[in-house]
């Protein structure tokens, strides 16, 4: 699908670790803190916002939670009159979110993200609105761990990932290296301030302030992931797949035609533009070459080489999926998350899509800073047998 999306702003939380300092934010707490913050920076008012698009995948994390994208727009100062639609595309619903705005963006500038608190998924109760019978008390169910397993696969999302390191020949020691390698660079870019930008900080109850990523191990090593044990009796260990995170992040996004009038408005420009994306299906149980079919077809439709792009990240949902990914494409280590991503970062589910474009998005804008970023595709791997990817293009200064 091609778009025409051009990004005002974008920002996101700090990612919070599971049960962490965020643990307390329902989703849409966070997502109305970045959908304001956004807005503030676009300095575009909430009147001119037409619709509201957001991913998420664990609704009952909080009890307004089917609300999700209605109550974001409405608390961050949008126009009653504006529409609002919530997205489950499972991991890719923060791009797919993005993807939806081309539906309305003629009509004016949009509000999209993701926003995901999964250290507040619920244990549910399933069967008993009826009630139960005596000395048979009902199954109490994790709806989090429900959520990562694909009942049609008969598999959970590691399973997957289990099922990849096999048929691509992926070692442990190949995993355990890939996770080091992720929170290494993901340290490294902490270091280098390329997430300050597109940060927001989150004031806590304690009176602190959460300003930067809860989930990477900044002192991580090979012998420290060495240690960990299998979850699946396979290759892959807490220490080598994604977290189960908290955070939000939102864009500001418009056409070419409202660009117009904001760039003579503010005297500003735009983060960079969106060009098209591509989601597609795949073998629910090699869900996590989802990518490998999505990215070929983006790449074919604008007639692109993967040597052309100049970032890409692909989330990594577990070591030995995204290797599998990186063996069918032909990726060199270099050319693949250079700043880490879903094993060091987090993986907050609903989010992840927003959280990657975000970063993208201010890379593209730091252009005048050196990076000479003309060139980007974001990814991810989707349970259920999925896959989709975004590409972006800088604007020509």
């Amino acid at each position: 699908m091609r778009h025409d999306l051009y990004v005002l702003a974008a920002r996101r939380t700090p990612i919070g670790a599971f049960l962490g300092s965020l643990k307390s934010f329902s989703a849409i707490q966070l997502g109305t803190l970045v959908a304001s913050k956004a807005l503030e920076d676009a300095q575009v008012n909430g009147s001119e916002i037409v619709h509201s698009i957001f991913g998420n995948v664990c609704t009952f994390s909080s009890p307004e939670g089917i609300y999700l994208s209605r109550h974001i727009a409405l608390k961050s100062g949008v126009q009653a009159s504006a529409g609002s639609l919530t997205v489950n595309r499972l991991c890719g619903s923060g791009f797919e979110a993005i993807a939806q705005a081309s539906q309305w963006i003629s009509q004016g500038p949009c509000l999209v993200g993701g926003a995901e608190n999964m250290s507040a998924a619920p244990l549910m109760l399933r069967g008993t609105r009826e009630g139960w019978k005596f000395a048979q008390p009902p199954k109490t169910i994790d709806s989090l761990f429900e959520s990562l397993t694909d009942n049609y696969a008969q598999m959970s999302m590691g399973e997957t990932a289990e099922l990849l390191a096999k048929e691509y020949s992926i070692t442990r020691e190949d995993c355990d290296r890939w996770a080091y390698l992720s929170h290494s660079r993901a340290t490294q870019a902490e270091a280098k301030g390329l997430f300050k930008s597109e940060m927001t900080q989150i004031p806590l109850p304690t009176g602190e302030n959460l300003d930067r990523d809860e989930h990477i191990r900044r002192d991580s090593s090979i012998e420290k992931l060495a240690k960990l044990k299998p979850v699946f009796g396979g290759v892959t260990t807490a220490g080598n797949a994604s977290g189960m995170n908290d955070a939000a992040a939102a864009l500001i996004l418009c056409d070419a035609e409202y660009l117009k009038q904001w760039m003579s408005k503010t005297k500003r420009k735009p983060l960079c533009r969106i060009i098209a994306s591509k989601a597609v299906g795949c073998d629910p149980k090699r869900m996590g070459l989802g990518p490998v079919f999505a990215m070929k077809k983006l790449l074919a439709e604008l007639n692109w080489e993967l040597s052309t792009v100049d970032y890409l990240e692909i989330n990594e949902a577990f070591a030995a999926q995204i290797l599998a990914v990186k063996k069918e494409l032909s990726l060199s280590d270099e050319q693949l998350n250079p700043h880490g991503s879903g094993i060091s970062l987090g993986h907050p589910l609903g989010a992840t899509g927003a959280r990657i474009s975000t970063h993208i998005a201010h890379l593209m804008m730091a252009n005048s800073n050196g990076l000479n970023m003309k060139r980007a595709i974001g990814g991810a791997c989707i349970g259920g047998g999925q896959g989709m990817a975004i590409a972006f293009e800088a604007i020509k200064q």
